[in-house]
Protein backbone atom coordinates (compact mmCIF):
# COMPACT_ATOMS: atom_id res chain seq x y z
CA UNK A 1 0.00 0.00 0.00
CA UNK A 2 3.09 2.70 1.62
CA UNK A 3 4.71 1.42 -2.42
CA UNK A 4 1.29 2.12 -4.28
CA UNK A 5 0.84 5.63 -2.55
CA UNK A 6 4.80 6.70 -3.18
CA UNK A 7 4.36 5.66 -7.15
CA UNK A 8 1.28 7.57 -7.70
CA UNK A 9 2.74 10.90 -5.37
CA UNK A 10 5.80 10.57 -8.25
CA UNK A 11 3.76 10.12 -10.99
CA UNK A 12 1.43 13.55 -9.59
CA UNK A 13 4.66 15.18 -9.29
CA UNK A 14 6.09 14.66 -12.86
CA UNK A 15 2.41 15.40 -14.09
CA UNK A 16 2.91 18.64 -12.28
CA UNK A 17 6.09 19.53 -13.48
CA UNK A 18 5.42 18.54 -17.35
CA UNK A 19 1.99 20.78 -17.18
CA UNK A 20 4.46 23.84 -15.82
CA UNK A 21 6.89 23.56 -18.23
CA UNK A 22 3.78 23.52 -21.10
CA UNK A 23 2.49 26.82 -19.70
CA UNK A 24 5.84 28.04 -19.63
CA UNK A 25 6.62 27.51 -22.99
CA UNK A 26 2.88 28.48 -24.12
CA UNK A 27 3.62 31.40 -22.57
CA UNK A 28 6.82 31.92 -24.07
CA UNK A 29 5.43 31.43 -27.94
CA UNK A 30 2.16 33.78 -26.99
CA UNK A 31 4.73 36.76 -25.83
CA UNK A 32 6.67 35.95 -29.05
CA UNK A 33 3.79 35.87 -31.33
CA UNK A 34 2.73 39.49 -29.90
CA UNK A 35 6.26 40.88 -30.32
CA UNK A 36 5.72 43.36 -27.58
CA UNK A 37 8.01 46.32 -27.64
CA UNK A 38 11.31 46.32 -25.98
CA UNK A 39 11.16 48.38 -22.70
CA UNK A 40 13.99 50.88 -22.91
CA UNK A 41 15.42 51.50 -18.97
CA UNK A 42 18.58 53.04 -20.05
CA UNK A 43 18.62 56.40 -18.08
CA UNK A 44 18.77 58.39 -21.36
CA UNK A 45 16.59 56.47 -23.26
CA UNK A 46 19.40 54.92 -25.93
CA UNK A 47 17.47 52.87 -27.62
CA UNK A 48 14.18 54.70 -27.92
CA UNK A 49 13.72 57.39 -30.79
CA UNK A 50 13.19 60.98 -29.35
CA UNK A 51 10.41 62.45 -30.21
CA UNK A 52 11.63 64.75 -32.65
CA UNK A 53 12.85 62.04 -34.67
CA UNK A 54 9.89 60.55 -34.65
CA UNK A 55 7.93 63.59 -36.01
CA UNK A 56 10.67 63.85 -38.41
CA UNK A 57 10.27 60.44 -40.66
CA UNK A 58 6.85 59.93 -39.48
CA UNK A 59 5.66 61.47 -43.03
CA UNK A 60 8.10 60.11 -45.13
CA UNK A 61 6.82 58.36 -48.29
CA UNK A 62 10.02 57.14 -50.24
CA UNK A 63 10.94 53.81 -49.49
CA UNK A 64 14.45 54.19 -47.76
CA UNK A 65 17.09 51.37 -46.75
CA UNK A 66 19.38 51.70 -43.59
CA UNK A 67 22.47 49.05 -44.15
CA UNK A 68 24.51 48.35 -41.10
CA UNK A 69 27.75 47.18 -42.22
CA UNK A 70 30.45 45.50 -40.47
CA UNK A 71 28.01 45.61 -37.48
CA UNK A 72 26.56 42.17 -35.90
CA UNK A 73 23.36 42.01 -35.12
CA UNK A 74 21.78 42.21 -31.36
CA UNK A 75 23.46 45.64 -30.89
CA UNK A 76 22.35 48.64 -29.57
CA UNK A 77 22.59 50.45 -33.04
CA UNK A 78 20.18 47.25 -34.29
CA UNK A 79 17.74 48.52 -31.58
CA UNK A 80 18.04 51.89 -32.74
CA UNK A 81 16.90 51.18 -36.32
CA UNK A 82 13.88 48.83 -35.68
CA UNK A 83 12.06 51.80 -34.06
CA UNK A 84 12.63 53.43 -36.98
CA UNK A 85 10.74 50.57 -39.14
CA UNK A 86 8.28 50.64 -35.89
CA UNK A 87 7.49 54.45 -36.69
CA UNK A 88 7.36 54.29 -40.54
CA UNK A 89 6.84 50.98 -42.41
CA UNK A 90 8.43 52.55 -45.71
CA UNK A 91 11.60 52.45 -43.69
CA UNK A 92 13.64 48.70 -43.95
CA UNK A 93 16.74 48.04 -42.67
CA UNK A 94 19.60 44.99 -43.26
CA UNK A 95 22.51 44.26 -41.07
CA UNK A 96 25.51 42.78 -43.09
CA UNK A 97 28.19 41.50 -40.36
CA UNK A 98 30.46 40.25 -43.08
CA UNK A 99 30.36 42.07 -46.71
CA UNK A 100 31.86 39.33 -48.82
CA UNK A 101 27.41 38.08 -48.36
CA UNK A 102 26.55 41.55 -50.33
CA UNK A 103 29.69 42.22 -53.27
CA UNK A 104 27.22 44.18 -54.93
CA UNK A 105 27.08 46.72 -52.22
CA UNK A 106 30.74 45.95 -51.58
CA UNK A 107 31.44 47.28 -55.40
CA UNK A 108 29.04 50.03 -55.20
CA UNK A 109 29.96 51.66 -52.69
CA UNK A 110 34.22 50.81 -52.53
CA UNK A 111 33.68 49.41 -49.05
CA UNK A 112 36.91 46.64 -47.44
CA UNK A 113 36.33 44.15 -45.24
CA UNK A 114 37.20 46.07 -42.23
CA UNK A 115 34.44 48.47 -42.94
CA UNK A 116 31.79 49.50 -40.25
CA UNK A 117 29.64 52.05 -42.18
CA UNK A 118 25.79 53.08 -42.00
CA UNK A 119 24.55 53.51 -45.52
CA UNK A 120 21.18 55.36 -45.52
CA UNK A 121 19.82 54.37 -49.22
CA UNK A 122 16.71 55.45 -51.20
CA UNK A 123 15.79 54.49 -54.90
CA UNK A 124 17.70 57.83 -55.95
CA UNK A 125 20.39 58.49 -53.36
CA UNK A 126 22.13 57.65 -50.69
CA UNK A 127 24.38 58.76 -47.34
CA UNK A 128 26.93 57.28 -46.24
CA UNK A 129 27.58 57.78 -42.11
CA UNK A 130 31.21 56.64 -40.85
CA UNK A 131 31.26 54.65 -37.34
CA UNK A 132 33.63 57.41 -36.16
CA UNK A 133 30.99 60.02 -37.07
CA UNK A 134 28.66 58.37 -34.34
CA UNK A 135 30.28 59.35 -31.95
CA UNK A 136 31.96 63.19 -29.95
CA UNK A 137 33.75 63.58 -26.74
CA UNK A 138 32.98 66.15 -24.48
CA UNK A 139 35.73 67.43 -23.23
CA UNK A 140 34.26 69.46 -20.45
CA UNK A 141 32.44 66.52 -18.57
CA UNK A 142 34.55 63.50 -20.44
CA UNK A 143 31.88 62.21 -21.54
CA UNK A 144 31.31 60.38 -24.94
CA UNK A 145 28.16 61.47 -26.58
CA UNK A 146 26.21 59.21 -29.31
CA UNK A 147 25.20 60.61 -31.77
CA UNK A 148 24.03 57.82 -33.63
CA UNK A 149 20.01 58.91 -33.98
CA UNK A 150 20.54 62.52 -35.25
CA UNK A 151 22.71 61.72 -37.89
CA UNK A 152 20.73 58.57 -38.85
CA UNK A 153 17.46 60.84 -38.65
CA UNK A 154 19.49 63.25 -40.82
CA UNK A 155 20.17 60.95 -43.78
CA UNK A 156 17.16 60.05 -43.59
CA UNK A 157 15.18 63.30 -44.12
CA UNK A 158 17.91 64.80 -46.04
CA UNK A 159 17.31 62.06 -48.68
CA UNK A 160 13.95 62.57 -48.86
CA UNK A 161 13.11 65.88 -48.66
CA UNK A 162 11.60 66.85 -51.89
Amino acid sequence: MQRKRGKEEITKTIILVLSLFIVFIGINILIQQLDLADIDITKNKLYTLSQNSINQIKDIQEKTKIYLIGFTKETSLEELVKQYKKQNNKITYEIIDNIQDRIDIKSKYGITDETQIIIVETEKQSKLILVDELYTYDYTTYQQIDLSEEKITNAIVSLNIR
